[in-house]
């Protein structure tokens, strides 16, 4: 029996040689699921059985239209497929379902607690590099500038020409405080803060 592969950023030339996919997820790496968090799934055939029934041990699978969404809601998940004609099983795929860390503020390529570059100038939203999810779009709506009890806001992702001239003065070995409002693609609006060392 051929093992569950899962397809995700890796071009299609690398799967060549693994033509039957029972299950694919687009935004996975590894075998690795995160708690509560919506994947998007889709059902091939195994050893060209197509007409199987899929069961879930530790989470939800929910029908969409010509997908499904799986939510992993314990500390690990098993997809169980099973034969619909003999019910017998055809394969059993197990996971491991961590916590999704919170999502990070970066200006430029720093974030919290780290040492910034002062010619950085645009804010981004990600999860830690360790967290194996294609990225979202999440979208910079504000953000504020905290240093020696002075405020800079703006808006967008980029810094202002004011803040830049701000982080100039900025000495070697001190923080400034940034705040930054986002939304992401499910139209929750967020705020985070990140502190860079300069």
């Amino acid at each position: 029996m051929k093992s569950l592969f899962l397809a995700f950023l890796l071009p299609l030339s690398a799967f060549a040689q693994q033509i039957e996919v029972p299950v694919v997820f687009p935004d996975y790496e590894f075998n690795i699921l995160y708690r509560n968090y919506q994947n998007k799934v889709y059902f091939g055939s195994i050893n060209g059985v197509t007409d199987y029934e899929v069961k879930v041990e530790g989470g939800t699978l929910t029908k969409q239209s010509d997908y499904y969404i799986l939510t992993a809601t314990d500390r690990s998940l098993s997809l169980v497929f099973l034969d619909k004609t003999s019910g017998d099983t055809l394969l059993v795929k197990n996971y491991r379902c961590k916590v999704l860390p919170d999502l990070q503020v970066y200006l430029g390529s720093a974030t919290d607690g780290e040492k910034g570059d002062k010619s950085a100038r645009a804010f981004s939203i990600s999860y830690p590099p360790d967290v194996y999810l294609k990225m979202p779009d999440f979208k910079v709506v504000s953000w504020e500038m905290e240093y020696n009890g002075m405020v800079i806001k703006g808006t967008g992702s980029e810094l202002t020409t004011e803040a830049l001239l701000k982080i100039k003065e900025v000495k070697s070995g001190e923080n400034v405080v940034y705040i930054v409002t986002f939304n992401g693609p499910d139209g929750v609006i967020r705020k985070r803060a990140t502190n860079i060392l300069y």
